[in-house]
């Protein structure tokens, strides 16, 4: 599936903080991390816990996937979060019932 045109997908420039940060986070977080310095005005879409709490001591700022649809709703790009939240499930995404149902309260659903 090809990307869409409104994602732009950019390398890491500083290898050694790629290096440095791969060495305690999954890949995944390390690069959004390593981007996340290098373009402070970014919003990183991070889930995994440790990735966050890296991302919270770094000052960087960042939300979730259930957070990109609440806002997706808010802006009403979508009209349905619990829809998407039960896509994300079926797929293997782990989130507590009790997240999801603050997620559907924050998203005015």
């Amino acid at each position: 599936m090809p990307i869409p045109d409104f994602i732009k997908v950019k390398e890491v420039n500083d290898l050694n903080l790629l290096r440095v940060l791969n060495s305690y986070l999954d890949p995944g977080e390390a690069s959004a991390i390593a981007l996340g310095i290098e373009n402070p005005e970014s919003i990183l879409i991070l889930d995994d816990l440790k990735g966050r709490k890296e991302a919270q001591k770094l000052k960087l700022r960042f939300t979730g996937t259930l957070g990109v649809l609440i806002r997706a709703k808010k802006e009403n790009h979508i009209t349905d979060v619990v829809f998407y939240f039960n896509l994300l499930r079926e797929s293997g995404f782990r989130v507590s019932e009790n997240i999801i149902e603050l997620a559907i309260k924050l998203s005015n659903q």
